[in-house]
């Protein structure tokens, strides 16, 4: 995903910026400081993602707001909650408060991930994906699929039938592509939600296989899996 970060306060720039990459999401993170910078930015180039302050110089972010077009998921960055109702009006996908946490910023990627689904594969989830590998196009059954491991520049793709395969591709790409039950929980690993057996302490079990899950990640997870007392 290409990301552009719209705020004249350069700590909160890094913040979201160092979040970005913690979720290996940093295809590319653009920066505009100022309300005319931002136009230019939006203009030129192609972003998916677009973090606005409100409270900009020259040019204030709800004027800039109502420039995007629909195409572009918008996630509001405020010190303040009081155009948080009016907000929605804009489409915008989340509306986070600065200070912002990790946690909660990590819920608003995840919302824009599912949207981008919804809008490019339709509502109901893909059984299967298809990659290109020298010439050929293999198919992937998700439905089988229980993980994926980053192995450098190539992703181990590993089957509930004990089979696997690699591929030259990074999970950064492939989780545009996956379904909502997969989720990234360490920056090497991808998984499927529905083939967790159990979780032990900072490990999932899958049969034989025991997958970390990053400090960073653990928040998304817990929230995903909806664990009941």
């Amino acid at each position: 995903m290409n990301f552009l970060i719209v705020d004249d306060d350069p700590i909160t720039c890094k913040q979201i910026a160092g979040y970005i990459e913690l979720l290996g999401e940093n295809d590319q993170i653009s920066i505009a400081s100022d309300g005319p910078e931002a136009l230019r930015e939006l203009t030129n180039h192609s972003f998916d993602v677009v973090f606005l302050d409100l409270n900009l110089p020259q040019l204030d972010g709800k004027s800039i707001l109502e420039t995007i077009t629909d195409k572009l998921s918008v996630i509001i960055i405020s010190a303040s909650t009081d155009f948080a109702a009016e907000s929605y009006n804009y489409n915008v996908v989340d509306y986070l408060v600065k200070p912002i946490a990790f946690p909660r910023f990590s819920k608003a990627i995840a919302k824009v991930k599912e949207l981008w689904i919804q809008k490019n594969r339709g509502a109901e989830a893909p059984s299967a994906i298809f990659l290109r590998d020298k010439g050929t196009i293999e198919r992937i059954n998700l439905t089988d699929l229980d993980y994926i491991e980053a192995s450098g520049n190539y992703a181990s793709f590993h089957f509930s039938n004990k089979k696997s395969l690699m591929r030259l591709m990074s999970l950064q790409k492939l989780s545009i592509f996956l379904p909502s039950n997969f989720l990234r929980v360490h920056r090497s690993f991808i998984v499927n939600l529905e083939a967790i057996q159990r979780i032990e302490g900072s490990s999932i079990i899958m049969g034989s296989h025991k997958i970390p899950v990053g400090k960073s990640y653990r928040a998304v997870l817990n929230e995903r899996i909806q664990i009941s007392n």
